[in-house]
């Protein structure tokens, strides 16, 4: 169950566009579920996530459909400047977000080159795929601090992405 917590603090946690007058819904592949347990333990725990208006998941598609409050603003800066980050929390590093599998996957590769593991997240938003390299949750500041200082000097930009506490 803690795993599809994390998941679900995974999925909402991107870049997307909050419209004022209207809910972004995000539509995202979600792996590890494997009864009516997972789908409603998920479900709640989407639910209760700041921000999260609505939310289906569905065991036989392995899909999560998340309705998004049009205020909520997720905390995500782009990563560009050397100072460490202080403010205690979980963070997820996004190392690109592509329209083919086969560019984040070239992204991964060359982030694993870099002894550094990162995840392809498929994202469908507007009716749109994308395909998201991530790194982490990371809750240790040394360790993201690091990861940050290698991929500046790998010439890697990502978003900083602070999930919670």
């Amino acid at each position: 169950m803690r795993r599809l917590i994390w998941i679900s603090l995974l999925l909402l946690s991107a870049p997307f566009a909050a419209f004022a007058d209207e809910a972004t819904v995000l539509e995202i592949e979600v792996s590890g579920m494997v009864c009516a347990f997972c789908v409603e333990g998920l479900h709640s725990s989407l639910l209760k996530l700041p921000g999260v208006e609505g939310a289906e998941v569905s065991l036989k598609l392995s899909l999560a459909r998340i309705e998004l409050a049009p205020e909520h603003e997720p905390d995500v800066r782009a990563d560009s400047g050397p100072q460490a980050v202080v403010k205690p929390g979980v963070y997820v590093l996004q190392a690109g977000s592509f329209t083919e599998y086969k560019d984040a996957d070239r992204r991964r590769a060359n982030l694993a080159l870099q002894g550094i593991e990162s995840k392809i997240q498929r994202v469908m938003i507007d009716d749109k795929t994308y395909h998201r390299v991530r790194i982490g949750p990371i809750d240790d500041l040394d360790e993201l601090n690091v990861l940050r200082s290698r991929l500046r000097q790998a010439q890697i930009d990502v978003l900083r992405i602070r999930l919670g506490d």
